[in-house]
């Protein structure tokens, strides 16, 4: 967060409004995302059950994906309150500082192509 602080030269104020919707939306954030691992840890165990027909799979993933979701439309709603604080010229700034830090990221070798992704236990 420094590194981006310095490099927008955020106001003292804009630090602050920031922090606040960062705080204002971590207690949600870690909770969808502990009830997204809750559900992609039953989709699992449904996976594995041999008693389990494709309904429940399906039911199960569905929830995962309800859960994975409704953390995506938090997390989206936080980068954007966090954007309207920031000035056009900022806004460009910190896109740049993104786009590098993704080519730097894709100038790293890839083991695994979903290597971020949760791993279903089947």
């Amino acid at each position: 967060m420094e590194r981006f602080q310095k490099g927008l030269s955020l106001a003292q104020e804009q630090i602050d409004r920031i922090e606040a919707i960062f705080q204002t939306a971590e207690p949600s954030l870690r909770a969808q995302k502990a009830a997204l691992d809750k559900a992609e840890h039953r989709l699992s165990k449904v996976i594995t059950d041999s008693k389990s027909d494709e309904a429940t799979v399906l039911q199960a993933a569905e929830r995962v994906e309800a859960a994975r979701a409704e953390l995506s439309r938090t997390r989206t709603l936080q980068l954007f309150r966090m954007r309207r604080v920031l000035s056009d010229e900022q806004h460009a700034k910190m896109k740049e500082m993104h786009d590098h830090d993704r080519r730097e990221r894709d100038k790293k070798p890839k083991g695994d192509l979903h290597k971020d992704e949760p791993v279903p236990n089947y």
